[in-house]
């Protein structure tokens, strides 16, 4: 909460270190999974600062937790055994509008001004790249709603992006509005709506390429 630097944050620090692994012979991307119920695993809470004052607190975590990641994807990178120049790309996007509602987490403290309105816009994407499915939501998805859309997905590949092209805010599956957690509370949606707005939307547009 004290830093007030601008930071690629945890994303920035496992690129780093992909990068520098290779030898800046690559471009590390990162993107961002269903994390509307997610955090990193260590989380600092005004540690201190460890080595370089320089540096706000929490920044040798982030480091370590960076290189931890980046070290799994260059394992995996080094397991890739087969690799094709040929490849058939497909996008496509829609709107999904759903009911909205005034959260019952109010962020007053954020100095938001709030305001009812019928219906917000979710917007859903798909790049498919030969058999594998990339899907984008402007929103912060639990991660429940990733996995039914695996589920009902028709490509082995599935996979989501969030926060993508806008952010709406939470949104949670069905059964979170029940579970008395801060995303619950704090999504502009109503139930009943957003989860089979996502996953359908998103299976009906992957279907038109099977």
């Amino acid at each position: 909460a004290e830093n007030n630097l601008v930071t690629g944050d945890l994303a920035g620090a496992a690129e780093r270190f992909v990068e520098q692994y290779y030898q800046d012979k690559v471009v590390a991307l990162w993107t961002l999974g269903p994390a509307g119920d997610q955090n990193p695993k260590y989380v600092s809470w005004k540690m201190g600062s460890i080595g370089d004052h320089k540096r706000e607190p929490g920044y040798p975590l982030m480091d370590a937790l960076g290189q931890v990641i980046g070290e799994e994807v260059v394992r995996v990178a080094a397991l890739i055994n087969t690799m094709t120049g040929d490849a058939n790309i497909e996008a496509e996007q829609r709107i999904a509008a759903c009911p909205a509602k005034i959260p019952a987490h109010n962020p007053k403290h954020h100095e938001l001004d709030v305001q009812p309105v019928e219906s917000l816009d979710i917007h859903l994407g798909l790049i498919l790249i030969n058999q594998i499915a990339l899907t984008a939501v402007s929103g912060e998805v639990a991660t429940n709603i990733y996995r039914h859309l695996k589920n009902a997905s028709p490509f082995a590949n599935t996979l989501m992006i969030t926060l993508a092209n806008d952010r709406l805010g939470y949104i949670v599956d069905d059964a979170g509005y029940d579970t008395p957690t801060f995303e619950a509370q704090a999504t502009p949606l109503q139930r009943g709506y957003a989860e089979a707005a996502i996953v359908n939307g998103l299976v009906a547009m992957m279907e038109k390429y099977c």
